[in-house]
């Protein structure tokens, strides 16, 4: 073998190296931190959310609040919000007095929490089934519930370049008030 064989190899291999080695970067999701707090969000990077269609996106959720909240991805966030709104008005929360009724023992807070939580989802099947049935189309991204100090890492991506939010869309309080209307937005873009 030659000097220029060996030359032409060596270049082979380095280009499928270089090819290599940047497949990997290309392929690298984008990536955040997001803590969830009473009420709003810190983005740990400081930064403006901003990623690429079609590109994975990961962020790491983690609710270091003392409530529950879900981190959801929608388009628009006014319709959203009234949609959220009529859902608070059509629940009432009165039913929570009314379900304490005839629960007994030490584990009664356990209990209401347990039939409150069937009680809510029925209630916005019900909701969302008469009076808005193609909602869960208008969600790009949706997380499970997140307990107080708990975390979870959501990976997607988002194909249309444009502005999206993350909000907040549950409902608490005494006078029942939706996680998004205190404070619990934020924006992403994707361009």
């Amino acid at each position: 073998m030659n000097n220029n064989n060996i030359k032409k190899i060596i270049g082979i291999i380095i280009i499928i190296g270089i090819g290599i080695e940047a497949s990997i970067i290309l392929d690298k999701p984008e990536d955040a931190t997001i803590l969830m707090v009473d009420y709003g969000y810190i983005i740990k990077e400081n930064a403006p959310l901003v990623f690429s269609p079609n590109k994975s996106i990961m962020l790491n959720l983690t609710n270091t609040g003392a409530y529950e909240h879900e981190f959801v991805i929608i388009k628009d966030k006014e319709e959203t919000f009234e949609h959220t709104k009529r859902l608070a008005q059509y629940l009432g929360w009165a039913f929570v007095e009314e379900q304490y009724y005839g629960l007994t023992g030490e584990d009664t807070a356990l209990k209401l929490r347990q039939r409150i939580a069937t009680m809510y989802e029925e209630a916005v099947a019900t909701f969302n089934r008469e009076h808005w049935s193609s909602y869960e189309e208008r969600i790009y991204v949706k997380s499970p519930q997140l307990e107080a100090g708990t975390s979870i890492l959501l990976e997607f991506k988002i194909e249309e370049p444009g502005e999206y939010w993350f909000v907040c869309r549950n409902i608490g309080g005494i006078y029942p008030q939706i996680h998004q209307e205190r404070g619990m937005i934020g924006k992403i873009l994707i361009k």
